[in-house]
């Protein structure tokens, strides 16, 4: 049973409840104050909700799906998100007596923290809020370098918050929206056996449930293409090829399954093949991998107007895979530029172009890397060079990394022109970096460096 959490911890937040009957928001102010809560705003619909946002700090923030004509609850939530009114340690709780499958694939790509469902009592909020709260306070430190978009600082504290959600699911191993957020950070710290798991366990909570979705399905099947694809080639071959073909024919198997619990939707079906290209590559059939893939190329090109985001990076991954690198990167440029106002896209698509290879070789590229960064804060700066270097080996297309190796080489070297190995190093680095898109984020860092290295150069 989840603790539960004394009046204080709710008193120190500030909440705002949206719905379009003011009975139900007098009586939602009447339960959150006797949790504790102190200070609550009220609001009737979109427009006022949205204002309050645009000058207050919220909370926690409880809104009703079906707001009467209008906006509903779920394009309230978009475009707080879309706008970064609703901060990332912010708690965003949909309320409603909706439960058609509809309404939840609508939230796929705002995702609310919770559902409630009408009628609620007094005892049924308070549970909640607790769960919710104490997910926030785990999660507080990520979210608030995500706020300052210091992503890097985020990522080096989620191993930390995997390990506090992993402890929160063998509390409650049945919570379906802890399995799934689980899964999503195993997956940014590169856990894929983790992320299986959590899942697979999501999928099956899932099942004739509210929070049934295909994305759950997709992302188990995704994750083990990603397992699949980087089985370690020094295991035993008979070992390997037998765990390999247990997770492929189970990834098959859930495929299967979506495509018979949604139906009639084209585009689910396309992720599917793009999926089933992935996982035949990873067990060999890499004729009958390519051949899937030409059907779906003829789909995809030129590109579908409808096409989601979600669909174009699997289509990447698989063209990554079967060696169509620049047509990979022409689709994700394309990509980028379609939702250049979308930091969460823009970040997906850096991220694989920085990275187009199988999760151990990721961890192997990032482990060089962290060693190389800690030799240079040491002043080791050859030995910085040898580690960037090695880790570029894996992914020499990787930002980042050739970056900090032209930096750790300006450092150490005033000029290149005695010094013809490192020379060739910088030039290398600057010749794979010389289609990076301006509105990239490393750009500026890019041109710098680029500069001063012309200047060394004779």
């Amino acid at each position: 049973m989840a603790t539960t959490l004394r009046p204080a911890a709710f008193g120190k937040l500030r909440y705002l409840v949206v719905d379009d009957f003011d009975s139900f928001r007098l009586s939602m102010r009447t339960m959150l104050s006797s949790c504790g809560a102190e200070n609550i705003e009220l609001a009737s619909g979109a427009k006022q909700a949205i204002d309050y946002c645009s000058y207050n700090k919220v909370d926690i923030l409880l809104c009703d799906y079906n707001l009467g004509d209008g906006r509903n609850g779920q394009q309230i939530l978009e475009e707080l998100r879309f706008r970064k009114l609703l901060s990332h340690t912010a708690v965003f709780m949909m309320i409603t007596a909706e439960t058609s499958r509809h309404m939840v694939l609508a939230a796929r790509d705002y995702q609310p923290d919770a559902y409630l469902a009408k009628p609620i009592n007094r005892a049924v909020l308070h549970t909640r809020l607790s769960s919710l709260l104490q997910q926030r306070e785990a999660l507080l430190p990520i979210n608030r370098e995500l706020d300052r978009d210091n992503y890097e600082k985020a990522v080096a504290l989620c191993l930390q918050a995997q390990q506090i959600l992993e402890a929160a699911v063998q509390h409650s191993p049945n919570g379906l929206l802890r399995q799934k957020q689980l899964a999503l950070q195993a997956e940014m710290n590169a856990d894929m056996e983790s992320a299986v798991k959590a899942w697979r366990r999501t999928v099956s909570l899932s099942q004739h449930s509210i929070h049934d979705s295909p994305d759950h399905y997709l992302a188990l099947s995704s994750a083990y293409a990603d397992l699949s694809e980087s089985a370690d080639s020094n295991l035993d071959k008979s070992s390997s090829s037998q765990v390999t073909a247990a997770q492929i024919k189970e990834a098959n198997t859930t495929l299967a399954t979506m495509e018979k619990r949604f139906t009639n939707n084209a585009e689910l079906s396309t992720r599917s093949r793009i999926l089933q290209c992935r996982l035949l590559a990873a067990e060999g059939s890499l004729a009958d991998s390519q051949a899937l893939l030409d059907k779906v190329r003829q789909e995809l090109t030129p590109v579908p107007p409808t096409i989601s985001a979600d669909t174009e990076i699997e289509y990447a991954k698989a063209l990554f895979l079967l060696n169509s690198k620049e047509e990979a990167k022409n689709r994700l440029a394309q990509l980028a530029h379609r939702y250049r106002s979308d930091a969460d896209i823009q970040r997906k698509v850096e991220s694989l172009l920085d990275e187009p290879v199988g999760f151990r070789q990721k961890l192997q590229a990032r482990s060089l890397n962290h060693d190389a960064i800690d030799d240079f804060q040491s002043n080791r700066i050859d030995e910085a060079i040898e580690g960037f270097a090695a880790a570029l080996e894996i992914v020499p297309d990787q930002i980042a990394l050739n970056l900090s190796l032209i930096q750790v080489i300006l450092k150490r070297h005033k000029s290149l022109e005695q010094e013809p190995e490192m020379a060739t190093l910088c030039r290398s680095s600057l010749e794979r970096l010389s289609s990076l898109p301006e509105n990239h984020s490393q750009f500026e860092r890019y041109s710098a460096l680029k500069k001063r290295v012309e200047a060394l150069l004779p």
